[in-house]
């Protein structure tokens, strides 16, 4: 039940295993490194109750996913300069608070999503820098609370390029360069707010180029 807080100075290397498992029932959970390269997940942090910050430099995972960062019940801050993963590159899940999700550099994940983001209680907030992903590129979803997502160019090899769903908040999109998708390029519904979207191409070759619903916002 008490707080896990893990500071490595260096990097943290795996050659067969996960790179950092960072676990409590309820206590916050602190996690700083340097570049975490590993075969399996680099970084796995979790708590029921606690808040969650993750805050490393280059994330490498040959054959697993890059982070996974669950709250059930508070907030999830994770940090990063890049991400190169198999499968998923970022799982972020808050469920009772908000997610603030910052990689200053690219995301490149080969066999799964690139990032999956959701907010249970609060905000939603995703900065990224390039996005290139085998399957859907970025997937936000919050319960309570608005969207913001600032990316670089973001390409998907077989899926969705941007999927953003707020059922009571607004939903900001704003992709530089532009979007290029096997199927939806922008994907964004707001129940209860207004969606704003910026970029600039936009290639879609099986679905949408951008779909935008507003059910109830300005």
């Amino acid at each position: 039940n008490g707080a896990v807080n893990v500071d490595v100075a260096t990097n943290v290397l795996s050659h067969k295993g996960a790179g950092i498992v960072a676990q409590t029932l309820s206590g916050d959970v602190t996690v700083k490194a340097d570049d975490v390269p590993s075969e399996l997940t680099a970084i796995d942090a979790s708590s029921n109750d606690g808040i969650i910050t993750v805050t490393v430099a280059d994330v490498l995972s040959s054959a697993g996913s890059g982070v996974i960062a669950h709250s059930k019940g508070n907030s999830v801050s994770v940090t990063l300069d890049s991400l190169v993963s198999q499968l998923d590159g970022i799982d972020v899940a808050a469920g009772g608070g908000s997610v603030v999700l910052d990689v200053e550099g690219t995301v490149t994940s080969n066999a799964g999503t690139r990032g999956s983001a959701e907010a249970g209680n609060g905000t939603l907030d995703v900065t990224t820098g390039a996005i290139t992903s085998g399957l859907d590129a970025l997937y936000a979803y919050s319960s309570n609370g608005a969207i913001t997502l600032t990316t670089g160019e973001i390409t998907s090899y077989s899926g969705n390029g941007v999927f953003a769903n707020a059922l009571s908040g607004n939903v900001d999109i704003d992709v530089a360069t532009g979007v290029t998708a096997e199927l939806d390029a922008i994907h964004a519904e707001a129940s209860d707010g207004a969606i704003t979207i910026d970029t600039g191409t936009v290639l879609s070759n099986k679905g949408e180029g951008i779909y935008a619903q507003a059910d109830n916002g300005l």
